[in-house]
């Protein structure tokens, strides 16, 4: 399995292959984005691959990723055996990678020649099934979804975090959490086979969910990923599916989000993608 964070200034794609989950998040560059890393650009794309050991190249990078076909592709040995969620945010050219069996969090930059720089890394053992990361770049907050539990881990002041460490809040969930996404001040989660998407503030969520805004996804059957793009209010899911069926995979689109997550309820994907 492969986890993909993108630099696309367009689009964000979400997309279920035979074999291969490929989630593919937009670092759009604005204007004082790119006054911040003026030589970075949004085209690259970096893909945490599923390696079981130390040896093997767990990130590779690929330059430019807004062609067909990919780039070239460079690989990077990050030491973090069977990673499962990585992020990478462009303001502060810094990126996450979780890796499942040290638990352990490494940090990388990017540099302008595209190769990758390790920062730092803490481990928390404490972590029972890390899946999917979120960073908010104002505060360096660190979320992580831990699916098996419930749970929505907080690590505050992620980027400055360094050896053994247990996450700033622990968020018990009445659902399992897969993808998550931090934009505006809160944080977007989906919540696999519910079919839900949880948009909270991350200071007042609960298991209840009791301020929380709550949609249900029609047509979904297992959401995994998730991105909003702010400019254009599109948000954007991955549904992983019958697992059954390799090929049952789907990108589904909703247009208008932030009005129709406020109302609540129901809606079905206004663009499906499929492959």
């Amino acid at each position: 399995m492969r986890n993909i964070i993108a630099g696309n200034p367009f689009s964000c794609l979400l997309k279920v292959l035979t074999g291969l989950v490929l989630i593919c998040t937009a670092a759009a560059c604005s204007k004082d984005q790119a006054a911040l890393n003026p030589d970075l650009p949004v085209s690259r794309l970096l893909v945490s691959n599923a390696i079981t050991d130390s040896v093997s190249n767990g990130i590779s990078l690929y330059n430019p990723a807004d062609v067909v076909p990919l780039g070239n592709e460079s690989g990077f040995n990050m030491q973090n055996p069977f990673p499962t969620g990585i992020i990478y945010d462009q303001m502060d050219n810094r990126g996450f990678q979780f890796g499942s069996l040290s638990k352990t969090i490494k940090s990388f930059s990017v540099n302008t020649d595209g190769t990758l720089r390790f920062l730092n890394s803490f481990t928390d053992t404490l972590i029972t099934d890390g899946r999917a990361l979120a960073y908010n770049y104002f505060n360096k907050s660190l979320y992580i979804t831990s699916t098996a539990d419930s749970t929505l881990l907080v690590y505050a002041n992620a980027n400055t975090k360094i050896g053994s460490a247990t996450s700033s809040d622990s968020i018990k969930l009445s659902a399992k959490p897969f993808g998550v996404f931090y934009a505006k001040g809160r944080v977007m989660l989906v919540m696999g086979e519910d079919r839900q998407i949880l948009v909270s503030e991350p200071s007042v969520l609960d298991s209840a969910a009791s301020n929380a805004q709550s949609l249900i996804v029609n047509e979904a059957v297992l959401l995994s990923g998730i991105w909003y793009d702010v400019d254009r209010d599109l948000l954007f899911l991955t549904d992983l599916g019958d697992q059954a069926n390799a090929s049952d995979g789907a990108i589904l689109i909703i247009e208008g989000a932030t009005a129709k997550i406020a109302a609540g309820g129901t809606v079905s994907p206004d663009r499906r993608i499929s492959g």
